[in-house]
């Protein structure tokens, strides 16, 4: 909120002042009705089964990876389902979560634990984000989902206090504006950690989650490799304060994965890296 002049009418203080709280109160009951739609879809997936949850709660266009990303409910849709729906189990909640100003745009994340009843396979530990969108009739659906194996159980208390997704006025941009964003974080380890928010996330496959600019930054400074996102899609909240890109990563020409980066424009007008869920190649 901008700090208003105190030689002005007394009146401005108050109309700002409550021009913030109706946001802040529109933001809060977006967020909870993200959050009761996560803990919904999770419900699903426990009642009847991990397939039907996913179809019923992705977009049309809605992105999963495996590990590149595709559109979830056309490739799951072509796919006879298992004889047992609950032959495979997927239990997760959400822990931190943000919207858009424009309340259409959010995300969470939170641990999650993948079992085979059949004991075919492992146990298996990991960490879910997932992008939402709401549509005008107020629904949510899954924009975008990745998850990581980590090589431990998350408690709640290790995810923190929920990012920051900052109330810029800054002017409306497009979404193709995420791809320099995506252009910018490539190159070495200086280069991701100049477009890092303050409490920007990195997710990586196998590893447990770190948070903060300068822990991030610490570890991809480890990797002296060169790295290239290739934005392959991208979506923004009309508000232009919330964004997210997939895409490949390319190391030098040789494949190296593929992401998954959430930003948060801030009040500069820049897009800063919330979260980066990296993922290994196939």
């Amino acid at each position: 909120m901008p700090r208003p002049f105190a030689a002005k009418c007394a009146t401005i203080p108050l109309v700002v002042l409550a021009l913030t709280g109706c946001a802040t109160m529109a933001s809060d009951a977006s967020r909870r009705s993200l959050v009761d739609a996560e803990r919904a879809f999770a419900r699903m997936s426990a009642e009847r089964g991990i397939r039907p949850a996913f179809l019923a709660s992705f977009a049309d266009d809605g992105i999963g990876f495996n590990p590149a990303p595709y559109r979830l409910r056309e490739a799951w849709s072509a796919r006879p389902p298992q004889a047992n729906p609950k032959q495979n189990t997927l239990d997760w909640h959400p822990v931190i979560s943000g919207v858009a100003r424009s309340g259409t745009l959010g995300f969470t994340a939170g641990p999650s634990l993948f079992v085979d009843t059949t004991g075919a396979l492992p146990p298996s530990n990991g960490v879910y984000f997932s992008v939402w969108r709401r549509g005008p009739d107020g629904v949510w659906k899954v924009a975008a989902d990745a998850g990581i194996e980590t090589p431990r159980a998350l408690t709640d208390a290790d995810f923190g206090a929920d990012p920051v997704v900052a109330s810029t006025t800054a002017t409306a941009i497009g979404a193709n504006s995420l791809d320099d964003a995506d252009a910018k974080a490539s190159g070495g380890a200086a280069a991701f950690a100049s477009a890092l928010a303050s409490d920007a996330r990195w997710h990586v496959d196998g590893r447990v989650p770190l948070v903060g600019r300068e822990r991030v930054a610490a570890a991809r400074a480890a990797d002296a490799r060169t790295l290239r996102f290739v934005t392959q899609g991208r979506e923004a909240a009309p508000t232009s304060d919330l964004g997210y890109t997939v895409g490949a990563i390319d190391a030098a020409g040789v494949p190296a994965g593929h992401y998954l980066h959430l930003w948060a424009r801030e009040g500069d007008g820049a897009w800063r890296l919330v979260v980066a869920v990296h993922l290994a190649p196939a």
